[in-house]
């Protein structure tokens, strides 16, 4: 459950909240388990951005519902991260490269 304020939002949809499963869309977090590479749920990005649930997972990049601040809209939000080259942090949200060929590779996108 992703919180604004002091409000539980759905991590699916970002409505308001109060149990689940959320009564807008159905998705619920007891069920939900993104793998140990996803952001978690409540992550703000930027300051303007707040990451909800994984909407899919490829080879390059792990792509996110997320909430924009900004423009009080649900938005999707792609993150670079190719399996191979990189790792994610024990902190949960920041990567790092796998080593030294791998760092040239993910800085060049390749």
């Amino acid at each position: 459950m992703v919180t604004l304020g002091n409000k539980p939002l759905c991590s699916g949809c970002f409505s308001p909240i109060k149990k689940e499963p959320c009564k807008k869309c159905g998705f619920s977090e007891e069920s939900y388990k993104p793998d140990s590479t996803a952001l978690p749920c409540g992550t703000i990005l930027m300051g303007n951005f707040i990451i909800g649930s994984v909407i899919g997972k490829g080879g390059f990049g792990i792509t996110y519902r997320a909430y924009d601040f900004k423009y009080d809209r649900v938005i999707a939000i792609k993150e670079y991260f190719p399996i191979e080259l990189a790792i994610r942090k024990q902190n949960g949200t920041e990567l790092m490269v796998r080593d030294r060929k791998s760092a040239e590779m993910f800085k060049h996108g390749a």
